[in-house]
């Protein structure tokens, strides 16, 4: 990145990252990721201006070669840097270049609740069906084998 002294900053507005024009025209950034890009931007003590990424978009690949987002932005020259929660993708990787990551996120999938469960049956829910025939093989084996050598031993110890 060329580090020039005004620096054109892509973002996408959302309930982490708000800004508010100020009448000097300066930006005013809330928000924890909001926050956390002032933190930086400070610290760099540069000028910047915020370039919104109209669609609200991070960045997709169209079938034309372009991308839509922020990443579209640094793409087209219109941004020099993008801040937010980017997932870094191979496709991504390929058009720009990205920090090392500082935040990560757990995703989670829901599904629909189970209906009561009959109490009578309650049980046998822990295993399914294969686990529940394997136990009783094995409980079946161990007693059949336990009767064979109980028999055998009473064969072998008549005479004894």
């Amino acid at each position: 990145m060329d580090c020039s002294s005004f620096l054109k900053v892509s973002v996408v507005l959302m309930k982490d990252l708000k800004a508010r024009r100020k009448a000097d025209g300066s930006h005013e950034l809330s928000g924890i990721q909001g926050r956390f890009l002032g933190t930086i931007l400070e610290s760099m003590k540069t000028p910047f201006e915020l370039v919104i990424a109209e669609d609200r978009e991070w960045g997709r690949l169209l079938p034309n070669g372009n991308w839509t987002g922020m990443i579209g932005k640094i793409q087209t020259g219109a941004a020099d840097i993008a801040d937010s929660y980017i997932v870094i993708t191979k496709q991504r990787a390929s058009v720009v270049d990205f920090s090392t990551v500082y935040l990560t996120d757990d995703f989670t999938f829901a599904i629909k609740k189970p209906g009561p469960v009959s109490a009578s049956l309650a049980f046998v829910r822990p295993f399914d069906f294969i686990t529940w025939t394997l136990i009783l093989t094995i409980c079946y084996s161990c007693l059949y084998y336990s009767n064979i050598f109980s028999v055998t031993k009473k064969l072998t110890s008549f005479y004894f």
